[in-house]
């Protein structure tokens, strides 16, 4: 089997990835409400339309800006210990200096 077929899902499949009835998948393809593919008699959907329709993004520019704002916040983190630190040893030499 190719990877073209694995992305695709029969409507039975369909119906139980997204907990609804056979007969209101077929309805959601015909009506254009969820994209498929007629082969034959038998509707084909893609893995990806079926994410959309249950509200699920798996968009790798998501992720990324995920990756990103997470990168940042440890940053952010690391410059409030380093303020902290730097804080500190000011107050310790005016300690010893008596400010």
């Amino acid at each position: 089997m190719n990877d073209y077929k694995k992305k695709m899902l029969s409507v039975e499949e369909f119906s139980q990835k997204a907990n609804i009835t056979v007969t209101y998948a077929r309805q959601l393809l015909r009506e254009g409400k969820i994209r498929g593919i007629k082969l034959g008699k038998e509707w084909r959907v893609d893995n990806k339309e079926v994410d959309i329709y249950l509200g699920i993004t798996t968009d790798i520019e998501i992720v990324r800006k995920d990756m990103y704002i997470k990168e940042l916040e440890t940053k952010l983190k690391n410059y409030e210990m380093q303020i902290n630190t730097f804080r500190n040893i000011v107050g310790t030499l005016g300690n010893i200096v008596g400010i």
